[in-house]
């Protein structure tokens, strides 16, 4: 499995069984999504422009924007509705990864909704929305084995959003190392401690 990230709260996730794209955003973001082909696409809130630019994708197969399960070959896909504030998060399964995407979490989730989320393995996390003292009791509550963190201060981007400084300080967080990308299977999960990896912006 292969995970880009391409800015606020769209990834790219490269499976064995599809490429799956997550909040594909507008242009009024400041940002540019560039044109590419994916099978699957998860939108948190379709009224929301900065997720639900179906535009610069190719000729999606399965188009999700509402709570259910769902599924194409061989990924698994759970949607989940939150606080009915209108955002939904997703949980992905393939290659027997489970990845959470949260979108654009703005109130902390309720028991039964971390209950859905309890197998998570990457943890996809809006570091604007919440506090980071909320931020922090998620990651402590879900203990994710990778945290990729999203939607934060970034260059072009117009929208307001928090810097990743504060969130990195609630953590004690000291050295930042960026990616451009993550290669990772199951086997190479870490075992004994969450591991944050900061993915740089794909161009």
């Amino acid at each position: 499995m292969q995970i880009s990230y391409l800015g606020l709260n769209c990834f790219k996730i490269q499976t064995k069984n599809n490429l799956i794209v997550t909040d594909p955003y507008g242009d009024k973001s400041g940002l540019t999504l560039p044109r590419f082909k994916a099978e699957i696409v998860t939108i948190s809130n379709q009224n929301n422009e900065n997720a639900n630019n179906l535009k610069p994708i190719l000729s999606p197969q399965l188009v999700i924007e509402h709570p259910g399960e769902y599924e194409k070959s061989g990924s698994f896909i759970y949607g989940i509705s939150t606080n009915g504030n209108g955002n939904n998060i997703y949980l992905i399964e393939d290659e027997g990864i489970f990845i959470a995407h949260l979108g654009f979490l703005e109130k902390e989730l309720e028991e039964s909704e971390l209950k859905q989320l309890k197998n998570v393995d990457i943890l996809l996390l809006p570091i604007t929305g919440l506090s980071p003292k909320a931020l922090s009791k998620l990651v402590s509550i879900l203990e994710p084995r990778i945290i990729i963190p999203m939607f934060y201060k970034s260059p072009k981007l117009k929208l307001k959003a928090d810097d990743l400084s504060s969130f990195t300080k609630t953590l004690g967080i000291k050295d930042k190392e960026h990616i451009n990308k993550l290669k990772i299977s199951k086997k190479d999960l870490p075992q004994d401690e969450t591991q944050i990896i900061f993915l740089d912006i794909e161009k």
